[in-house]
């Protein structure tokens, strides 16, 4: 198991084959950047996702405690005041939490429902720089953590830099005019052999890890083990690797999956209850915007299915 561990950021970071013929897209016109409208956070919370009232009084002292010392108050899933503010005066998170700090991220994403994409590149940047955090609980080994994390953020990487090549503005672009913009320059052919960085190729692989995430704390919000949850998980992202990768990282990631008692430990919250009701809030939240970009790039064509 340790040469397994040992081989696995290799093969992780084995390339996408050459592909076959694949269909062209049709000519899209590049869309000049706009501001979006004044809206609140895109994802309203039904009533199952309403904030906890205070503590009761009669909780007991260590569950106080373990809430204070994680910098939970119970309040974490209040809607924002208004729609959020430009990056140079957000308004600083007010929970020490992982959860809570998530929560409180996707509520400010600022998205229209139509068409697909409508996503504010700023408030989306916003939630996904600190979706790494999410790692340190759901595995116990530190190489299978920091190769998820490298991943993740270096594929974020690739779509902040293409941004900045195309001149856009983050707080007035949403990803749908990036995607489109980039589709047009790069082209669907070396968009999907990776020949030259596009934001498409980096938005693909965010919203796999996104979706990955999301489908293992489903699976722990439905009562299912750490190691069930993990399987379940990379079941997602097994259809795009090949036969070699798909036995070894999937091994891997079960082998360093953390139990689920483990994991609501290291979720910090006062109670098992309180922990399953800010991950149902997170999954409410977070599961929409991956639905609307997987949209996006099954209507440009750019959802490839190509084996690494």
């Amino acid at each position: 198991m340790q040469m397994l561990l040992m081989l696995l950021p290799l093969l992780l970071m084995l390339k996408c084959p050459p592909a076959s013929s694949y269909k062209a897209a049709p000519e899209l016109e590049e869309q000049k950047a706009v501001s979006l409208p004044d809206v609140t956070a895109a994802v309203q919370p039904n009533e199952s996702a309403q904030p906890e009232e205070a503590q009761n009084a009669d909780k007991s002292s260590d569950a106080v405690k373990q809430s204070a010392a994680a910098g939970y108050t119970g309040d974490s899933v209040q809607p924002e005041a208004g729609p959020p503010e430009p990056a140079a005066t957000e308004a600083p998170l007010q929970h020490d939490v992982w959860m809570a700090q998530m929560n409180q991220l996707f509520r400010r994403v600022r998205r229209e429902p139509k068409p697909p994409g409508s996503i504010q590149c700023a408030s989306y940047f916003r939630a996904i720089e600190r979706m790494t955090g999410i790692y340190d609980a759901l595995f116990s080994v530190q190489m299978v953590r920091s190769q998820l994390k490298s991943d993740l953020e270096n594929n974020l990487g690739e779509i902040k830099e293409r941004l900045a090549a195309a001149n856009m503005d983050a707080e007035t672009t949403t990803l749908r005019e990036l995607m489109l913009h980039d589709l047009n320059k790069v082209g669907i052919d070396k968009v999907r052999l990776h020949r030259e960085r596009s934001a498409i190729w980096g938005q693909l692989w965010v919203n796999r890890a996104s979706k990955f995430i999301f489908t293992f704390l489903r699976e722990i919000l439905e009562g299912k083990t750490g190691t069930k949850a993990a399987e379940t998980a990379y079941a997602t992202l097994q259809p795009f690797h090949g036969w070699f990768t798909r036995k070894f990282v999937g091994m891997a990631m079960t082998a360093a999956s953390v139990s689920r008692e483990g994991l609501l430990a290291k979720l910090e919250f006062p109670d098992e209850a309180t922990a399953m009701k800010e991950t149902k809030i997170f999954l409410e939240l977070g599961e929409p915007i991956v639905a609307d970009i997987l949209e996006l790039m099954e209507e440009m064509g750019t959802n490839f299915p190509d084996r690494m």
